[in-house]
């Protein structure tokens, strides 16, 4: 398995502003000490969960399932305090530490 890049801007995110202000301040973290992140993938529960996305003022209210997915390391790439981009590579293929 390569590289998965996930690519946001979160002045895009329809709603949930808690969320999307938590996420600012980990992304200044990270910005500023350089951590790696372990990939979290957020999915609709279902085709009708699937069918809210893009289309209700407020995603946060969407349900989803949330799968760990351990063996995917990222390293943030960029963020200017609204775009980020992180490249997430297999572990076994970078040899880092385990993280936070």
């Amino acid at each position: 398995m390569g590289t998965s890049i996930y690519d946001d801007v979160l002045s895009t995110w329809r709603g949930n502003a808690h969320g999307r202000n938590e996420l600012r301040g980990h992304l200044e973290l990270v910005r500023a000490t350089g951590k790696r992140i372990r990939l979290i993938e957020a999915v609709p529960r279902n085709a009708e969960a699937a069918a809210m996305v893009g289309n209700v003022p407020d995603e946060a209210v969407i349900p989803k399932t949330f799968e760990v997915r351990g063996e995917m390391i990222g390293t943030l790439e960029e963020f200017d305090g609204d775009r980020l981009r992180y490249f997430f590579r297999v572990a076994d293929q970078q040899a880092v530490p385990e993280t936070d």
